[in-house]
């Protein structure tokens, strides 16, 4: 993802075993970012202006309290060098095009452990 962009998250493809009520938790495990809502099945998040990653953690809480979560590690292009402030750097802002579909198929993936997890603990 470029420093800078915005992409959409989205959990919403998570089920409990008995299709009971979800809740969903956002949270930044490490790195800098920001994120849109916290507390529902999708949100936004914005990439910090420097080079480096943010991992980006989802847990799913079922209405009998089992909760699961996956957590995605998101690489940041294009901005500056959080190491060495002196140093100049030339980018293209090239390379971003793609990440929202490798951190969708992450996301998918991971949320598809999840549901698997959260329905074995169900029994």
């Amino acid at each position: 993802m470029t420093a800078g962009q915005s992409i959409g998250l989205d959990g919403s493809s998570s089920t409990a075993q008995d299709s009971g009520v979800l809740t969903y938790t956002w949270s930044i495990v490490s790195g800098n970012g920001a994120l849109g809502s916290n507390d529902s099945a999708s949100t936004v998040l914005t990439a910090p202006s420097t080079n480096g990653s943010v991992s980006v953690k989802l847990t799913v809480t079922d209405q009998e309290g089992g909760t699961a979560s996956t957590t995605q590690v998101v690489s940041i292009t294009g901005g500056t060098n959080p190491v060495s402030s002196s140093s100049s750097s030339a980018s293209s802002g090239g390379g971003g095009g793609g990440a929202m579909t490798v951190i969708g198929l992450l996301l998918l993936s991971g949320l598809s452990l999840l549901r698997r997890s959260m329905q074995r603990a169900a029994t």
